[in-house]
């Protein structure tokens, strides 16, 4: 069969596309582009789509160049965009969440334990998620906690 090189990956050939070689394999193709958000949402992500939702489907209908590869391409634009909306959303949700929550809170103690639970899932996203730097971190959480304060100490609805 002509198609496909003749099927010339055989024996000592096919050797490196076996799982148990797949440490050996490199891809070159630049990342510095993608965030690590971006990256774990496309091997999870991707990943699972692969085996429980796409290879099903089309397992028992292979065509054209697909018939003999066997490899699949997923284009990593798509996570990225993902991960840019999360993001996006939750530096939104998270200052105005908080506002909510410490409208409602009766009491200071419990206040404080809001704004601190609150600072911590600000820095926590800020760190693994948009992968700041631990200054920015720093800075960006102190901001925060400090409009916390300030809203704890203007607002007294009870």
């Amino acid at each position: 069969m002509e198609e496909g090189g003749d099927f010339f990956l055989q024996e000592i050939e096919a050797d490196p596309w076996e799982p148990e070689h797949s440490a050996d394999l490199i891809v070159l193709t630049s990342t510095e582009h993608k965030n690590d958000f971006a990256k774990y949402l496309f091997d999870k992500v991707a990943r699972w789509y692969h085996h429980h939702l796409r290879r099903p489907l089309t397992r028992n209908r292979p065509s054209g160049s697909e018939r003999w590869s066997g490899f699949t391409e997923y284009s990593d634009d798509l996570y990225v965009t993902v991960g840019n909306v999360t993001c996006m959303v939750l530096s939104s949700v998270i200052p105005t969440a908080s506002i909510f929550v410490l409208y409602f809170v009766k009491s200071m103690i419990a206040r404080l334990a809001v704004i601190t639970a609150m600072s911590f899932l600000f820095s926590f996203i800020m760190t693994v998620i948009v992968r700041g730097r631990r200054v920015d971190v720093f800075a960006a959480t102190t901001a925060f906690a400090a409009v916390q304060v300030v809203f704890v100490g203007g607002v007294n609805i009870f």
